[in-house]
């Protein structure tokens, strides 16, 4: 399961197979829902379009169902595929990294403005971590952040207009060189922490 903002959906370009994806309102009126894997809808629920709107227990809490990714959908990109995508408000341990800033394991997922290049991005993220490393040296000295274009880090030499900002000292990361940008925990051992999305 992955906890995300809903504006994920929208950076990747990604269109539900059935239903919606997340909206805003889901995460800020912590909404019990749901969009699972076109893989959990053939495997658990037999493909039948009445799964829209039905309920679902994934960790212990109730959710409701309200789309199906494709299987061409992977993201984020692990081990095990994702089956079920989240508001950032249905997972619990969100809150105890928000009054802190050692939680550096945070991925953020960028579309680049028309005219930015990746090497912008990384000037103005070099920029703000050294900002950062001053104003907060116990957890962030030495630390820094890096922009790639994503299908380029997953597929090879490809150019594309996305871009992730792999941020393990950023707490929170603003930049004029990205549209919109959104942050995406998975569940597992590495924990879970809470990112506000913004759209410029």
């Amino acid at each position: 399961m992955a906890a995300t903002t809903a504006d994920l959906f929208h950076v990747l370009s990604a269109r539900p197979l059935r239903g919606r994806t997340l909206l805003p309102d889901d995460d800020r009126s912590k909404r019990d829902v749901a969009v699972i894997s076109e893989g959990m809808w053939t495997q658990r629920f037999a493909r039948r379009e009445t799964a829209i709107g039905e309920r679902l227990v994934l960790d212990g809490r109730a959710l409701t169902i309200i789309g199906v990714m494709p299987a061409s959908f992977d993201f984020p990109i692990q081990g095990d595929r994702i089956q079920a995508w989240v508001p950032l408000t249905a997972v619990d341990l969100p809150s105890q990294f928000v009054a802190t800033r050692g939680a550096h394991f945070l991925t953020i997922v960028a579309r680049l403005s028309p005219q930015a290049t990746v090497a912008q991005a990384n000037a103005e993220l070099a920029a703000v971590t050294t900002r950062l490393a001053t104003e907060y040296p116990q957890s962030n000295a030495g630390r820094s952040a890096h922009a790639y274009a994503l299908q380029e880090r997953v597929v090879g030499d490809y150019h594309s207009h996305y871009s992730s900002w792999s941020a393990p000292s950023v707490p929170f990361c603003s930049s004029p060189a990205a549209t919109w940008r959104t942050c995406c925990w998975s569940g597992g051992p590495r924990g879970s922490a809470r990112w506000p999305s913004d759209r410029r």
